[in-house]
């Protein structure tokens, strides 16, 4: 029980800090959002897109976070198309978080971890380093 709140804790606060970056960077995000109006501005669609858990997220939600957060970010496409860095370019780490677009949501793809074997081996290795 415990967990599952703080899953959802971490993703309202980072809702939020995507909602901040965006209405914050107005310049930068509005004309990549289309639909805004006199009647519907940024502010009112970061309240109804970005904020609420229960939607879905788009390039524009997740170039606002990973640019608010610093962390550089590469997204696969499932079904085609070009490998899309996200919060890349000079004095930036090298890409370490990998999500993959399937043409509806985003997915986490977690590198291969190492099997047993690999593992104790290299952890041996470090231990007794040849001589």
């Amino acid at each position: 029980m415990f967990s599952e709140v703080f899953c959802w804790l971490v993703f309202v606060f980072l809702r939020l800090v995507a909602a901040v970056q965006i209405c914050s960077h107005k310049d930068d995000y509005e004309p990549l959002i289309h639909g805004l109006r006199k009647n519907y501005n940024l502010k009112d669609w970061c309240f109804r897109r970005v904020t609420p858990s229960c939607k879905f997220t788009d390039h524009v939600m997740m170039t606002a976070l990973v640019r608010a957060l610093e962390v550089p970010l590469k997204v696969e496409r499932l079904y085609g198309g070009c490998a899309q860095d996200i919060y890349t370019g000079s004095g930036v780490p090298r890409v370490s978080v990998t999500l993959l677009y399937t043409g509806n949501h985003y997915d986490i793809i977690y590198p291969h971890a190492p099997s047993a074997e690999s593992s104790s081996r290299q952890a041996s290795q470090r231990e007794h380093p040849a001589d």
